[in-house]
């Protein structure tokens, strides 16, 4: 999986980056997050001032230059969706700026951060569902769902898989007007799992 990555693939697991897993050290809480609340961001700025500004030990941070990450608007989320209705179907969920970042470890393992923001509840309701609905009806062979454990089922999902290329873990979730997705990559799935859950915490206590 390259670190270019929309949102919506998670549900892809093979990767073709041969990479070293890395046990995350020092994310996790053992208390469930809260998102404060907050005024929602007005630019792109405000919302990359959201993303999470530690990351997993050995992990270095890229510009946005790499792998055609930082801000996105709605012609570069639809791009990344991939699909001919994108746009139209973004629009009328009220997609209002995204940000990805992305780090990367030792052996190139790959971590990279999305966060979509919304105008509404509802419309990330409606973008989380629809996102979230190929992992049901389209699961890869070998991927397996796990749990989030600090979110209920109808606001996260977490899916892991390997293949003879590496391994990936993703997980997903939603928070009032933001979706989160968290993607790390490795050549197996030790510490994968744990990795994507302790950053995604930690994503979701900063929005």
């Amino acid at each position: 999986m390259c670190y270019t990555t929309p949102m919506r693939a998670s549900v892809r697991i093979a990767t073709a980056v041969v990479l070293v897993a890395v046990l995350l050290g020092g994310c996790s809480s053992s208390s469930k997050p809260t998102a404060v609340a907050r005024a929602a961001p007005r630019t792109s700025a405000e919302l990359e001032a959201r993303i999470i500004s530690k990351a997993p030990e050995g992990f270095v941070q890229q510009a946005d230059a790499v792998g055609d990450t930082g801000p996105s608007d709605l012609a570069k989320a639809a791009r990344d969706e991939g699909s001919a209705n994108a746009a139209r179907l973004l629009r009328s969920e009220q997609f209002v700026r995204g940000y990805q970042r992305l780090w990367i470890g030792p052996g190139h393992e790959q971590l990279v951060v999305f966060v979509y923001q919304f105008g509404s509840p509802a419309g990330v309701r409606h973008f989380f569902t629809r996102q979230t609905k190929d992992i049901a009806t389209r699961p890869l062979p070998g991927a397996h769902k796990f749990p989030v454990p600090f979110l209920p089922p109808t606001q996260a999902v977490g899916i892991a898989g390997a293949d003879k290329d590496g391994a990936a873990a993703a997980v997903r979730l939603r928070s009032g007007v933001f979706v989160v997705q968290v993607i790390t990559n490795g050549s197996t799935l030790s510490g994968l799992q744990a990795r994507a859950l302790a950053v995604a915490e930690d994503q979701l206590r900063r929005l």
